[in-house]
């Protein structure tokens, strides 16, 4: 009969077993921390513009909110107080600042004085959302202009010609506007169209003061703001 010997030892998978107790007892190579690393990047790369985007969306609907609150309360005090009340954008600002059409206030006609009066202070949109300088061509390829044409019609307040604007009693900002009747009607310099609109939008400002605006064909980020000049109801769209 044969003696039954032994099993020999695996010495490939005994060397192999020591090596990963000493990489584990010493911990992580050099190689492996910079593997780690480059995924951690790139992850990060990809998470954190997908985190920016509900937040900048958020932000735009909620100035959206704002403002459309302010030309009500425009409204409302046109008819409490029995006079005009201008709902105004400050579209062009000397003092500095960097609010150009990034800051609204209520203006109300005062008798006495035989000139308007701000009544509010000024409301100011947060850092990256501005109001369009002129109606965008992009707001008619949303779903609500094509169901519905007369939304995106109208007279862009910013752009109105038949009125230069007013000044602030200091000279620092000259303003455009959609003013409230006592009959709580709204009306646009030189206007003609059944709504008022504005439209705010992604933007920074540059270096000089300048406005950039992150919108182009595509665009998909803005609210448009409408008051309808016939009854003074504030309504407010979203792509």
């Amino acid at each position: 009969m044969f003696s039954k010997l032994p099993p020999r030892a695996d010495t490939t998978s005994t060397r192999s077993r020591k090596s990963l107790r000493c990489r584990l007892a010493g911990g992580y190579t050099m190689v492996e921390m910079l593997a780690v690393i480059s995924v951690v990047a790139v992850l990060s790369g990809i998470s954190i513009p997908a985190m920016q985007s509900p937040t900048a969306a958020a932000s735009l609907s909620t100035s959206a909110r704002e403002f459309s609150n302010l030309i009500s309360l425009a409204r409302s005090e046109a008819i409490a107080r029995h006079t005009v009340v201008r709902f105004a954008v400050a579209n062009e600002v000397n003092d500095g600042s960097s609010t150009q059409l990034r800051k609204a206030s209520l203006w109300e006609w005062n008798d006495e004085s035989q000139k308007y009066v701000q009544i509010t202070a000024w409301q100011k949109l947060p850092e990256g959302v501005a109001v369009e300088p002129g109606l965008p061509e992009y707001i008619r390829s949303s779903s609500y202009a094509q169901a519905d044409g007369a939304s995106v019609r109208g007279d862009y307040v910013i752009e109105a010609t038949g009125d230069p604007g007013f000044a602030t009693p200091d000279g620092d900002a000259r303003m455009r506007y959609v003013e409230f009747l006592p009959s709580g009607t709204a009306r646009v310099p030189g206007g003609t169209g059944r709504n008022a609109l504005f439209v705010l939008a992604p933007a920074s400002v540059n270096p000089d003061g300048s406005l950039l605006y992150h919108q182009g064909r595509e665009a998909a980020n803005w609210a448009q703001v409408n008051v309808d000049t016939l009854t003074g109801r504030v309504r407010l769209y979203r792509p």
